[in-house]
């Protein structure tokens, strides 16, 4: 992908998690016990004790994933303001988390996680 220069990177990177936290919070999920958003870390919680983290590692201009189904993933930057990963063969932050929630949390099943205008 293309590197970003930093204030490109913290955009995009601020941009999809708000819209992951925003997509999350708004449809406030029995199974979800916390949904949180700070410094560039987002993270949900989850009543069973499973916990997801996505998090900005500007080092690498990175967002890193970690997810109790997949593990510990990495995405960057690519065309069209997405976030993909390399070791899923191209697959989007957001394609990933979704179908990730969902098997822990089948209620997630009916939030859109897709970006208007992106």
């Amino acid at each position: 992908g293309a590197l970003l220069d930093e204030t490109q990177f913290h955009e995009r990177a601020d941009s999809i998690l708000a819209h992951l936290h925003d997509a999350v919070d708004a449809a406030d999920l029995d199974d979800v016990d916390d949904v949180a958003l700070e410094d560039g870390v987002f993270g949900v919680k989850l009543l069973d004790g499973a916990a997801f983290v996505i998090n900005k590692h500007f080092a690498t201009r990175q967002i890193w994933y970690a997810s109790p189904v997949s593990g510990a993933l990495y995405f960057s930057a690519a065309e069209g303001g997405l976030w993909t990963c390399e070791a899923r063969g191209g697959e989007t932050l957001e394609r990933v988390f979704e179908a990730d929630l969902v098997k822990v949390c089948p209620a997630a099943a009916a939030v859109d996680f897709r970006r208007s205008g992106a």
